[in-house]
């Protein structure tokens, strides 16, 4: 029946299924930011939309159970595959709206890199956005843009791997500091830098993800029986980089900390070089919030509130 409508949860977005006209009055109905449904691969699918779970009001899931006139199952199949690309270009989006708020420009950061590997991100990132452009104007891509665009995975997460060790070094320095103008200086350069080096790794992450949006185009083509396990494999992945990333923001935090600690032992509690490492690690407290809000890192806060 037209005024039917599907919703089903993959628990990271919401697809909503069903003629056009009553998924719009639906979702308009639930104040819901949506994404269109790509229904080219679904069969039986007259239109949809797909909404990021965390944009649920809880009252449209304690209404329905995920349930509106149809059936709710976990997506299997196409649905699952067209869901995950979704999620992942609202991810890619988040990113940008990020990145532009630090008002860090990435490529001069990667040009001034005495590591020249490292500025072929730039060349890679602009792969890539050719790819995606292709597969948004045309519906395809072609094979050799695509092929250029994925053999760009290496220096992608060689440049990624490489701002982690950034900020790994800002956290290191704090190890050596013995006086309280170390400490200061440390402090100082971590909440300097370390919005410079979280900017790039969100940039790096973002072309991890566009790059499954590729290949999840492929699977869809050419290896849908792959789906599920590639699915599986994808979020463990992704997943597994967030908890890196997370525990270098919260490594950092925690060695400003533990100078805080330091310097209230070895200076006046008004002195200034122990006001210097408070403020510069609220800072930094605050990049790492940013930093995490942006790309959807759910961590522990206890960390970052030990010292307001």
């Amino acid at each position: 029946m037209a005024h039917e409508i599907q919703l089903i949860s993959d628990g990271i977005g919401l697809a909503v299924i069903g003629d056009p006209a009553a998924v719009d009055a639906f979702l308009a109905s639930a104040g819901m930011p949506s994404r269109e449904l790509d229904t080219r691969r679904l069969s039986r699918v007259v239109g949809g939309r797909w909404v990021k779970l965390t944009q649920v009001p809880a009252q449209v899931l304690d209404t329905y159970g995920l349930r509106a006139n149809g059936t709710s199952d976990a997506p299997t199949g196409a649905l699952a595959g067209v869901m995950a690309q979704l999620a992942l270009e609202q991810a890619r989006d988040e990113v940008d709206d990020y990145v532009a708020g630090t008002g860090t420009r990435i490529d001069d950061l990667l040009r001034a890199q005495a590591d020249t590997a490292v500025a072929g991100m730039i060349r890679a990132q602009a792969a890539i956005e050719e790819a995606l452009t292709h597969r948004a104007d045309a519906g395809g891509i072609p094979e050799t843009t695509l092929s250029t665009a994925q053999g760009t995975s290496l220096i992608v997460a060689y440049t990624q791997a490489y701002a982690l060790r950034r900020l790994r070094a800002l956290a290191d320095r704090f190890e050596g500091a013995e006086t309280s103008d170390d400490r200061a200086a440390a402090a100082e350069q971590a909440a300097s830098a370390a919005q410079e080096w979280l900017a790039v790794v969100a940039r790096s992450l973002q072309l991890q993800d566009s790059l499954q949006v590729l290949e999840l185009d492929r699977m869809l083509d050419s290896a849908l029986e792959e789906l599920d396990h590639y699915l599986e494999h994808l979020r463990f992945a992704r997943n597994e980089r967030l908890e890196v990333l997370s525990k270098a923001c919260t490594r950092l935090v925690e060695r400003i900390d533990a100078a805080i600690a330091a310097a209230r032992d070895a200076v006046a509690p008004d002195s200034a070089l122990l006001r210097t490492v408070i403020e510069s690690r609220d800072r930094v407290v605050v990049t790492v919030r940013d930093f995490e809000d942006g790309l959807g890192i759910e961590s522990g806060r206890e960390a970052l509130d030990a010292h307001r």
